[in-house]
C-alpha cells in the first residue's frame, strides 16, 4: 500500500477527474483502498476512438497526471482499465494501489526481481528495474493513447518475457501499420514517444499535453 504521506499528497492533488481516495483499511488481513465509487464504464470498454475524441480524452488524463506529479506522486499503473467515465460523462483516474511519492518510489517495494505495474504499459526503464520516475507515467500515457486509437498495443509478445524484450529493444509496431492513412504528425508523435533516446520523449506531463494538443485535426 502507498505510504501514509502519499495519501496526504493525493488529497492535495484531488480534482474533478481524480477518483477520491478516502484512505485504506485492512479486512481479514488484506489491505484495501477505500475509494470513490464510479458508476460508469472504463476506457477499455470504449476503444478504439476517433482521433479527435482520443486526443480530448488523453488531454484530460494527462492533466490529472500532471496534477499528481506536481504533488510528487507517481501513479505507476496507468492503463485503460484504470480510467473510468462515469454516468455523467466525467473522466476519472482510478487505482492508486501502486502510487508512491517520487523520492520514495522503487520498482517493487518487495524485491528487485519483481516488476510492479502492468507489463504492457511499463517503460524500458521500468522493465530494467530502474527507480520509478515521473517518466514511467508518461510512457504509459503514450501506450494508452496508441491503444485508444487502434484497439491494439504498440508492443506485443507471445508471453511476458517476449513482451518485455519487445519493449526494452524498442520494437514498437508502427502506428502506420495500424492506421494506413495515419497523419504524418501522429506517426512522428509515437516515434518520439517510444524513442530509444529518453531525451526525445516528453519530459513532463505538460510537454506531453502540448504534443497531444498539436495533433488536433
Amino acid at each position: 500500500m502507498p505510504a501514509t504521506n502519499a495519501w496526504a499528497r493525493l488529497a492535495v492533488a484531488r480534482r474533478r477527474n481524480l477518483a477520491t481516495v478516502y484512505g485504506f483499511e485492512v479486512y481479514r488481513s488484506t489491505p484495501m483502498i477505500v475509494m470513490e465509487f464510479v458508476d460508469g464504464s472504463t476506457l477499455a470498454e470504449r476503444i478504439p476512438l476517433p482521433l479527435d475524441v482520443a486526443i480530448q480524452v488523453m488531454l484530460e488524463v494527462t492533466e490529472v497526471v500532471a496534477c499528481l506529479h506536481k504533488a510528487g506522486v507517481i501513479h505507476r499503473d496507468i492503463k485503460p482499465r484504470n480510467i473510468a467515465i462515469n454516468s455523467s460523462g466525467v473522466l476519472k483516474l482510478l487505482d492508486f494501489g501502486l502510487a508512491r511519492i517520487e523520492r520514495e518510489a522503487t520498482m517493487s517495494g518487495v524485491s528487485t526481481h519483481v516488476i510492479v505495474g502492468t507489463p504492457a504499459y511499463l517503460s524500458p526503464e521500468a522493465h530494467a528495474h530502474q527507480r520509478a520516475h515521473l517518466s514511467f507515467d508518461l510512457w504509459a500515457l503514450s501506450v494508452v493513447f496508441y491503444e485508444v486509437l487502434t484497439g491494439r498495443r504498440p508492443f506485443e509478445g507471445s508471453c511476458e518475457r517476449d513482451l518485455a524484450a519487445q519493449i526494452t529493444e524498442y520494437r514498437c509496431i508502427p502506428i502506420t501499420d495500424r492506421i494506413p492513412d495515419c497523419p504524418p504528425a501522429l506517426a512522428r508523435f509515437f516515434a518520439a514517444a517510444f524513442a530509444p533516446e529518453a531525451t526525445a520523449r516528453p519530459k513532463s506531463a505538460a510537454q506531453l499535453a502540448s504534443r497531444l494538443a498539436s495533433l488536433r485535426p
